[in-house]
């Protein structure tokens, strides 16, 4: 069975901002979570509660990553997905191309990790 691990947004903007795991999406596949349509509204310089993001086990996914993608509404600029990629331990990258702002993923104290999005201004 794979492990979950946990990933949390730092809205690192004077903005409230809506992360979403978009609809039809061709980044989503062996993720059990989060499922497409997921969102999390994350205030102006706040973090959000942690939510899990899991592997599928099976199904053609053995040795496979799990991979998802999130995009945050942003109110200057029309803003790409962060893609990111997950193995069967809790593993959490980037993956593909830098999106159209600010974007790091630090894994912290326990091993969950931050997201911080930093939009242009």
């Amino acid at each position: 069975m794979a492990d979950p691990g946990t990933l949390i947004i730092d809205n690192n903007s004077p903005y409230w901002l809506t992360f979403t795991v978009p609809q039809g999406d061709d980044w989503w596949n062996c993720c059990d979570a989060p499922k497409p349509g997921f969102s999390v509204r994350v205030g102006p310089k706040t973090k959000s509660p942690g939510f899990t993001f899991v592997r599928t086990d099976g199904h053609g996914c053995n040795g496979r990553q799990g991979q998802f993608s999130m995009n945050p509404n942003m109110p200057t600029i029309d803003s790409t997905n962060q893609k990111f990629w997950f193995d069967s331990h809790g593993g959490l990258e980037f993956q593909g191309p830098n999106p159209n702002y600010v974007s790091q993923l630090q894994q912290i104290a326990g091993g969950a990790y931050v997201w911080t999005v930093t939009p242009p201004a």
